[in-house]
């Protein structure tokens, strides 16, 4: 081949490449040429090199082989720009650092070359280099004025370093030069509309509308834009031509369920995300979260319970098989009371080959609810035969039998749950456990013995720490021992509410009465649960401390809080004959 001819292909080969287009070229040759094969010598070689690697790539081989040949290129000759060139755009994804270095160089052989100044501002971009790459597509809106990606990356650049402003002239050039450009339409309605400036981003919006009526994405802006401006037929009307173009649009609908949650709107809110979730457009994760986010407000939940049933029967129905959906929908049933057709749905689980643990642990939870022994004792023992070295499981399976007062059960079941524990937190915490259970039996120093032995293992076991020291208090023995325990609670829990009770209730059999007004005061102040425990402690203190009248008031708070009317009543007929 004459050398001519040789490049020729180098030339058409570059041009190709940057329209995107990949040739083949036939026969390329079994054994790897030489430029001595071909004649060439000295610089040519540089040449070769670069033309080999062309052919490798655009033959399919691996691009490993087409980069030696290109290093070989710029060995013979630093200053062939079309291997420098070549190599930045090879190294671009994997190591974009690499590829700057060699499109640098590349310009600083030929600053006018416009395909090298492209890929150079590109680089720039990769590497968060803004300043540097604003720099070039300065240059390049210059030097290639009929390009409107040049006008769009020099905007989004000025608007990466907060000069919305500057981009937005950016983009006015482009239009004086270039006409009304769709996309730098859009962009600089965004900009616009980040600016809060409404009313010129409708006119913008609006413009571009006439100047391209089938394009759904613009009459979504618009419509949002009126949303936003609270012009609420107006959005109304844009969201429906924007449906009326692209019915299943995911984009759209995304946008009308956020407009029906803002403007209150429940049943087309609901309406809106029945349809998103039949597009299959989102995955699974995405749709249960729209589902709990409207969930979290309760007045909305109860509003409409059916509408959300509906909903969660939805995905119950097109995905029966995902624990996620399961649980999603079974919560459902739960919050409203239907616990036996909840039981089923999990029930009807167990059967499959693998079956959660969580499923188990929900059987469970409800049968120990409805006080199913016997049901319990089932699950229970199938989820250790499935998860046999799992201690969370015997955990809960002591937990429930201690609920149901299954004491004896409870115990044997905690000893168990010992062997396999890994750590001595978690041993810690079984042996407290332990101790609870000694405790409702009415057996105060096997409880005591019990709580030394956990804090042996784990000296800042809270739990145990404020039980020992609550319990105490309550048989009035040890008081200093407790005061201590709980005061180190405290300090490591400081806004707990029920640690704060205990360690003012402490304080007040002490005598310290003032001080334990104010720290159970405070305990009340942070109790969300409305303990009526922590009402009552607090009314006797103040009874203690003479304040008759505010005393019987948090009796009563305390009564209206679920504690025991017989107690309640011993207080205030003490009171009355004082």
């Amino acid at each position: 081949m004459k050398k001519g001819g040789l490049i020729y292909i180098v030339i058409l080969s570059m041009l190709l490449s940057a329209c995107g287009v990949v040739t083949k070229l036939h026969n390329p040759p079994k054994q790897p040429l030489q430029p001595s094969d071909v004649g060439y010598i000295g610089a040519d070689e540089a040449l070769f090199y670069y033309t080999e690697a062309l052919k490798r790539l655009y033959t399919g081989q691996q691009k490993e082989s087409s980069l030696k040949l290109l290093h070989k290129a710029i060995d013979v000759d630093s200053t062939h720009i079309p291997s420098l060139y070549q190599l930045a755009n090879l190294y671009a994804k994997e190591d974009p650092t690499k590829a700057l270095a060699y499109s640098q160089r590349a310009i600083l052989l030929d600053s006018s070359n416009l395909w090298v100044k492209g890929q150079l501002g590109q680089l720039l971009i990769a590497t968060q280099d803004y300043e540097k790459a604003t720099d070039i597509y300065e240059e390049l809106v210059i030097d290639l004025p009929s390009d409107p990606n040049n006008y769009r990356v020099l905007a989004a650049l000025y608007q990466q370093n907060n000069r919305p402003f500057t981009a937005i002239m950016v983009l006015d050039s482009a239009e004086t030069k270039l006409g009304r450009v769709e996309d730098l339409s859009s962009f600089k309605s965004h900009l616009l509309r980040g600016l809060r400036l409404h009313d010129k981003a409708i006119a913008e919006t609006t413009e571009r509308i006439s100047s391209y009526p089938y394009n759904y994405k613009n009459y979504l802006t618009l419509a949002e834009l009126y949303a936003e401006t609270k012009k609420d037929s107006l959005a109304d009307v844009n969201y429906q031509k924007a449906l009326n173009i692209n019915p299943n649009s995911i984009d759209i609908l995304l946008s009308l369920s956020k407009y029906y949650q803002g403007i209150g709107n429940d049943k087309k809110l609901l309406s809106t995300i029945k349809s998103i979730y039949e597009t299959n457009q989102i995955g699974i994760p995405s749709m249960i979260s729209m589902y709990n986010e409207m969930i979290i407000d309760k007045a909305f939940y109860r509003r409409n319970l059916f509408q959300l049933n509906d909903l969660a029967l939805t995905l119950i129905i097109k995905y029966p098989n995902d624990p996620d959906v399961l649980k999603l929908y079974t919560d459902n049933l739960i919050a409203q009371g239907n616990l036996d057709q909840a039981l089923t749905l999990y029930k009807e689980q167990t059967k499959r080959d693998s079956v959660p643990i969580e499923y188990l642990n929900t059987i469970i939870d409800i049968e120990a609810y409805k006080k199913n022994i016997d049901s319990v004792e089932v699950y229970s023992s199938l989820a250790l035969s499935l998860y046999p070295e799992n201690t969370e499981i015997r955990v809960r399976r002591a937990g429930i039998f201690s609920y149901l007062k299954e004491y004896k059960k409870a115990q044997s079941e905690f000893r168990k749950a010992l062997k396999y524990a890994t750590d001595d937190s978690t041993r810690s915490n079984i042996e407290g456990m332990i101790g609870d259970i000694y405790h409702e039996l009415g057996e105060p120093k096997k409880t005591y013995k019990q709580y030394r032995k956990a804090l042996r293992l784990d000296t800042n076991n809270v739990v145990v720490l404020n039980n020992y020291a609550y319990f105490l208090s309550e048989d009035n023995t040890e008081l200093e021992l407790a005061r201590k325990m709980s005061k180190r609670v405290v300090d490591l829990n400081p806004s707990h509410p029920t640690y704060l009770d205990t360690y003012g209730w402490i304080l007040y059999k002490l005598g310290d009465k003032e001080q334990a007004k104010k720290i159970i005061q405070q305990a009340i102040s942070l109790d969300s649960q409305n303990s009526s425990e922590i009402l009552l402690h607090y009314g006797d203190v103040l009874q203690s401390l003479g304040d008759e009248f505010m005393a019987k008031i948090y009796w009563r708070k305390a009564l209206e809080a679920g504690h025991d009317k017989i107690e309640i009543d011993k207080r205030v007929e003490i009171q009355n004959k004082q």
